[in-house]
């Protein structure tokens, strides 16, 4: 029930329930009232005293090793390739005892297809310079350009003496084969055999750059 502010009236018993009623309405009467704007900030207390710092715990077990990520790509050659250029060719000696294996950049001079996804020359067939399969040993011969090839490992000489008989006097001359004997002589055809061509040599192992 509402409040009613003449209750209890002056001199009356106390009755539980008629003071109950009355504390109800005026909490009723209370809570109706509005809020008021909220008062301002009071001052800030001084800081607390900073605490002690505590010991240092012990370190706990190493955990185990994560998983291997993946392989990233392939950088630039590094320099144990010296200053030889992507493409250039070297001589090698590949039979010399304690020669090292070959580096990844190089590729012997044999005919071989490369097949090196690093390499500019993937797919490439490279140049045969070492006689593999039955090719032929070369030797470098500069030029304006690359890739030409010329010249032969023997080479055949041919040609026929002339013989004429003057005074009971035998003369022997060397000519060409196309010579015409003249009256009273008559000419004896040679042909020596196939002969090497070469210089003195020393063999190595053509490689060239391929990255």
């Amino acid at each position: 029930m509402p409040f009613d502010p003449t209750l209890p009236v002056t001199n009356a018993p106390i009755v539980s329930a008629e003071l109950r009623n009355q504390f109800n309405g005026l909490k009723t009467l209370i809570d109706a009232i509005p809020a008021g704007p909220p008062g301002p900030a009071g001052p800030q207390g001084p800081a607390g005293a900073t605490g002690a710092t505590g010991a240092t715990g012990a370190t706990g077990a190493q955990g185990p090793a994560g998983a291997t990520g993946a392989t990233g790509a392939q950088g630039p050659a590094g320099p144990s390739v010296g200053a030889v250029p992507v493409g250039g060719i070297v001589a090698w000696l590949k039979s010399f005892p304690n020669t090292p294996a070959l580096p990844t950049e190089f590729a012997e001079c044999n005919g071989q297809v490369l097949s090196d996804a690093g390499s500019p020359f993937n797919g490439a067939t490279l140049p045969n310079l070492n006689g593999a399969s039955g090719g032929t040993k070369r030797f470098l011969r500069g030029a304006s350009t690359s890739g030409g090839t010329g010249g032969n490992e023997t080479h055949t000489h041919s040609g026929a003496t002339e013989q004429t008989q003057l005074d009971d006097q035998i003369s022997v001359s060397t000519t060409t084969a196309d010579t015409v004997a003249t009256a009273g002589g008559h000419v004896h055809p040679f042909t020596t055999g196939a002969t090497s061509s070469l210089p003195s040599y020393y063999e190595t192992v053509w490689v060239m750059r391929v990255k």
